[in-house]
């Protein structure tokens, strides 16, 4: 026969186990794969952006919802150029050999506009987000087209 006290014991034991699973499958990490928290976002990403002859390099930008986006705008240029997203109150500025840097979060859907403030005719770009580029010919602007973020 099991007495009183041995009974408690596997009881406890039994509680306790039930008590650690309930907390693992409730617990666990809150790393959800680079995302940031909101549905979107995956990884930061960086691309490089050259300006040469009056024109960017790429001239697309492809990106996922809410994703953090690096760019470096290296001007080869004599003339000053900015990396401007007026959508997303975005801008920098390197003078001619020089480079800048500017982050910021990729818009939830569609696609957003790039320019360079100082020669706005010339000098145009994209942002897609998840695909949404009207196009990735670069001929208007003389670039060498789209370059996706998730190489």
């Amino acid at each position: 026969m099991v007495s009183n006290w041995s009974a408690r014991r596997v009881r406890l034991a039994v509680l306790l186990v039930t008590a650690a699973l309930l907390a693992a499958a409730c617990g666990g990490d809150d790393d959800d794969s680079g995302s940031n928290g909101d549905g979107g976002g995956g990884e930061a990403q960086s691309v490089e952006v050259t300006a040469a002859g009056f024109a960017f390099d790429p001239t697309t930008i492809e990106a996922e919802p809410g994703q953090e986006v690096t760019v470096t705008l290296v001007n080869d240029d004599e003339a000053p150029h900015t990396f401007t997203v007026e959508d997303l109150d975005v801008s920098v500025e390197a003078q001619g050999g020089e480079s800048a840097e500017v982050t910021f979060t990729a818009p939830d859907s569609g696609s957003v506009g790039f320019l360079c403030e100082i020669h706005p005719e010339q000098m145009t770009g994209e942002i897609s987000v998840d695909g949404s580029a009207a196009s990735s010919d670069s001929s208007s602007s003389g670039g060498r087209g789209a370059y996706d973020l998730d190489d």
